[in-house]
């Protein structure tokens, strides 16, 4: 796998240096589906004021009857509200980062995905082959949508402890197969904050959970884009 840069800003010689003590130096990275292969591309900008990218509002239709629910991140909880009634919360326990919506498993309906950090692996459904939860506090994708039955949100699948920290992640279908995929940045848990992503990795929904179907070879990602 071959990465090709391109340098999106030119100056003279004398004067990057100047900007370089003032300005971060960002890659971001495209990456798009061609060949039945996954191509990535480093773009390489001066980014004077970094921003968070993550929203922390959404509106979306859960549960398909043609009014938007309305979700909230706030003070690490993610809350979602219909009609300004409160009809979902996380545990307070847990500390939420990012909210995505969209269709995860590819069933057609509209799903919540949250980004949060927690204590230990598992819940209280361990796997009756893990003899011991493990405590450590690391990040998990937890995923609800909405149960016709019971009339509200629920959960729709728990990921334990991820295997690496998701940095940033697209919920998008790269390969116009029809089904959505997970492209994401992911960095050790051993990288310090505010190191680069070390993999660009694709993930797809197997029925039970996801499945790594593309990892880049090890480098350094600070952002992600689709190329289109």
């Amino acid at each position: 796998m071959k990465i090709k840069t391109i340098i999106g800003v030119l100056f003279g010689g004398g004067l990057i240096a100047a900007l370089l003590l003032f300005f971060n130096l960002r890659t971001s990275t495209l990456i798009n589906y061609e060949n039945n292969d996954y191509i990535l591309q480093n773009r390489i900008f001066l980014n004077p004021f970094p921003q968070n990218e993550i929203k922390e509002n959404y509106s979306a239709d859960f549960n398909n009857d043609g009014i938007n629910e309305k979700t909230e991140l706030k003070n690490n909880i993610a809350s979602v509200f219909s009609n300004g009634k409160k009809i979902f919360e996380t545990d307070p326990t847990w500390k939420v980062e990012e909210i995505i919506i969209g269709d995860f498993n590819n069933d057609g309906n509209t799903d919540l995905g949250l980004y949060l950090w927690k204590k230990g692996s598992y819940g209280t459904s361990r796997p009756f082959w893990v003899k011991e939860n493990d405590e450590s506090y690391r990040q998990h994708l937890f995923l609800y949508d909405w149960d016709e039955r019971r009339n509200k949100i629920m959960p729709l699948w728990h990921s334990s402890n991820l295997p690496y920290i998701n940095t940033k992640t697209i919920l998008e279908d790269i390969d116009n197969d029809g089904k959505n995929e997970l492209i994401v940045l992911e960095k050790p848990y051993d990288y310090l904050s505010g190191q680069y992503a070390k993999n660009v990795a694709v993930w797809r929904w197997n029925e039970w959970g996801f499945e790594n179907i593309w990892r880049s070879e090890d480098g350094k990602f600070d952002d992600l884009v689709i190329s289109k």
